[in-house]
């Protein structure tokens, strides 16, 4: 079964898998994030803008 869905070979696949790692583990911090935002008494456009373009860049 391959891995890769649009190539075929290693490096398709090593790619692939490579792919799912920056979302995975990028879940918590933004969890934690969005529950301090939560907590906080307001909310900052700009900041949270900030905070996404660095998170995802």
């Amino acid at each position: 079964m391959a891995i890769a869905r649009h190539d075929d070979g290693v490096r398709a696949d090593l790619g692939a898998l490579a792919s799912q790692v920056h979302p995975v583990f990028m879940l918590p911090p933004l969890a934690a994030s969005a529950f301090g935002a939560v907590l906080a008494d307001g909310l900052a456009p700009a900041l949270l803008a900030v905070h996404l373009v660095a998170v995802f860049a």
